[in-house]
């Protein structure tokens, strides 16, 4: 029988929660992992996430994630100067009304998510503008 470890980890990540679980068990007191390990960890936790990695490297999911928001770079005026991503609504959808999710992230780390059902185009782009600003 096949395993989850086995089927969905990468051998490199293996060996890798196999290098922390050692260290784990061979630590004196409250020593700190080594960084070359830190290191190896947030490299899994950009590519997976931090719930993830910290979960398959029996890491603490809260330390991973701050290590994580320390390492990458600080946003500039540049990169939050819009969305990251939108969605262009067909003109066949005009007079029609829309279901969706928005989910919206300022700059700041504040999140908005926002579920409307029957909702007419134009009513959704006056949201979005609302959001927006």
């Amino acid at each position: 029988m096949v395993t989850w470890e086995e089927d969905e980890l990468a051998r490199e990540v293996q060996g890798l929660a196999r290098r922390v679980s050692r260290w784990q068990r061979r630590r004196v007191g409250r020593a700190r992992m080594p960084e070359d390990l830190w290191e190896a960890a947030l490299n899994v936790a950009c590519e997976w996430g931090p719930y993830r990695a910290a979960q398959v490297l029996g890491l603490s999911y809260s330390t991973v994630k701050r290590r994580l928001e320390a390492r990458e770079p600080e946003l500039t005026a540049e990169d939050s100067a819009g969305p990251a991503f939108v969605e262009v609504l067909s003109p066949m959808m005009a007079g029609q009304g829309i279901a969706c999710v928005l989910e919206v992230e300022a700059a700041s780390g504040t999140r908005v998510r926002v579920e409307v059902k029957d909702l007419p185009t134009r009513e959704l782009l006056a949201l979005l503008r609302g959001l927006a600003a």
